[in-house]
């Protein structure tokens, strides 16, 4: 799939300026964090549909975050991950934060916390509305001194 998918971000990144492209073993992202957001977002909504139609038979997730584009198999995933390599092991402390997390608070145990960055449903147990008071989380908690 990647070689059918890959031109299409390739093309959107070109005429994008700001906008970038990574690809990486699993996933393919379009990001326009530093792109002009109307001329992004027109672009992104383009680039939405033709995955959409493009990918409708194959066993592919496509997701849409708020500044970028992301594909990749619909059988890996953040919750897959999480359940085969990481669920069996014993924590002290389990903090899942994320924009597009929800495989992975769906996985999570009661006993985990779990934060969902920008406003939208989710399984996760608090909702941060952007990533600077998430990032403000983890500078708290860096600064707590285990006993």
């Amino acid at each position: 799939w990647r070689q059918h998918i890959l031109p299409l971000f390739q093309m959107t990144r070109d005429r994008i300026p700001g906008s970038d492209l990574t690809d990486d073993e699993l996933t393919i992202t379009w990001d326009w964090r530093r792109a002009d957001p109307d001329t992004a977002l027109t672009a992104a909504k383009e680039l939405l549909d033709v995955l959409i139609h493009l990918t409708a038979s194959m066993a592919l997730k496509v997701a849409m975050t708020p500044k970028s584009i992301v594909i990749r198999d619909g059988q890996i995933g953040k919750g897959t991950y999480y359940n085969n390599q990481l669920a069996s092991a014993e924590w002290d402390f389990l903090l899942a934060m994320g924009e597009d997390f929800e495989e992975v608070f769906a996985s999570l145990p009661a006993s985990a916390f779990s934060v969902q960055v920008g406003m939208k449903l989710s399984k996760a147990k608090c909702n941060f509305k952007t990533v600077h008071e998430a990032r403000q989380l983890l500078a708290a908690l860096a600064e707590v001194k285990a006993f």
